[in-house]
């Protein structure tokens, strides 16, 4: 009889164990099953470029798609469309969950106000880094005969000098007159080809030298597209231990590069 009940009790915690397996099992799958679902696990979609896009164009672009987007901020930069999206996060071709928000940086339609800055007596290096960090952009670099080398004598917008503590807007084109020294001053011609045109444009500043005819080729059909465009050819064009004027213009034809 004791050997009946112990077979007996033995084969109940048996099945009972198979039971709580069997029934924690089931739960785990319900739960990670659901789980998968809810996050929509390995369900991606790539975003899509939206630059150059203005609100209206994106709202119907957008339509219909598994996108939401969100104004994070805005800029101002007078060379662009105006209302149009200059970077977006994530990037274009990023993969991200469906309904992800993308978030825009919009090109403003009015350009806040700014105070000129004193450059007067600085260098011209001093003066780009005040110029760019007031959301300024400099503009034509003028030499007259100074014994102040490369320091800044005027300060011009439109033609007219500008005087410190002067409201205008952010995004002005400053105009600097910088002294020659007391010779006619030779500088090196940096190699602007490769470069993309932000960057070619601050390199002629810190090479004492001007922007002059920037010619953009078919590739470049948007305000997005002048962003990342790179110099394939310079005139005067660039060879080793070449020098120019101070204050020299030099012509640009930009490209966009191959994705």
């Amino acid at each position: 009889m004791h050997r009946f009940f112990s077979f007996l009790f033995s084969w109940t915690f048996v099945i009972n164990l198979i039971l709580a397996m069997g029934a924690t099992g089931g739960l785990t799958y319900y739960i990670f099953s659901r789980l998968n679902t809810y996050t929509l696990h390995g369900e991606t979609v790539t975003v899509p470029d939206l630059k150059g896009m203005s609100i209206a164009e994106i709202e119907e672009f957008l339509s219909g798609k598994p996108f939401k987007f969100e104004i994070a901020d805005s800029v101002y930069n007078k060379r662009e469309k105006k209302g149009v999206v200059m970077e977006q996060n994530p990037k274009t071709g990023a993969k991200v969950k469906q309904g992800r928000n993308i978030y825009l940086i919009i090109n403003s339609t009015q350009a806040r106000k700014v105070k000129m800055p004193n450059l007067v007596d600085l260098s011209l290096r001093q003066a780009i880094s005040i110029l760019q960090a007031n959301g300024l952009l400099i503009g034509l670099l003028e030499y007259e005969p100074n014994i102040a080398k490369n320091a800044v004598i005027r300060q011009k917008m439109d033609s007219k000098e500008i005087q410190p503590g002067e409201s205008i807007a952010e995004g002005s084109v400053i105009d600097l007159v910088l002294g020659s020294g007391l010779s006619d001053e030779m500088v090196a011609l940096p190699s602007l080809v490769g470069l993309k045109w932000q960057e070619a444009m601050e390199m002629l500043k810190k090479s004492s030298l001007n922007e002059g005819v920037v010619n953009f080729d078919e590739t470049v059909k948007t305000g997005a597209d002048s962003l990342v465009a790179v110099v394939v050819r310079q005139n005067p064009p660039h060879s080793a231990n070449r020098v120019v004027p101070m204050g020299e213009l030099i012509d640009m034809w930009l490209s966009k590069p191959n994705p």
